[in-house]
């Protein structure tokens, strides 16, 4: 994928350009976001996976835009008490409108 500096360089002109597709070198590749960030998406779940296991705790998914994320976790405290550690571990599905539907 290439040094951590180009890595940085094509996540801001991401950001900058605002949608799914910009040409990297070699010029006549395309780049896809979604393609781009799923070796990211998926470390991100299995270390929220093992996080999980290790804390048996279930990730909560959050279905409604509506829920106070705050009062998951006051649940999770009333149940398991206001100890150190990971009380809970809560998963959203964020709309973003450079991703299309698979």
């Amino acid at each position: 994928m290439g040094s951590n500096a180009d890595l940085w360089h094509t996540a801001e002109a991401l950001l900058r350009r605002g949608n799914d597709q910009l040409s990297v070198r070699p010029a006549d590749e395309d780049f896809r976001l979604p393609k781009f960030a799923e070796p990211f998406r998926d470390r991100l779940r299995e270390n929220a996976e093992r996080l999980a296991e290790s804390a048996s705790i279930d990730i909560e998914f959050i279905r409604k835009r509506n829920v106070r994320k705050e009062d998951p976790v006051k649940v999770a405290l009333g149940k398991r008490g206001e100890h150190p550690g990971l009380v809970c571990i809560l998963s959203a599905m964020e709309p973003c409108s450079t991703q299309a539907p698979a």
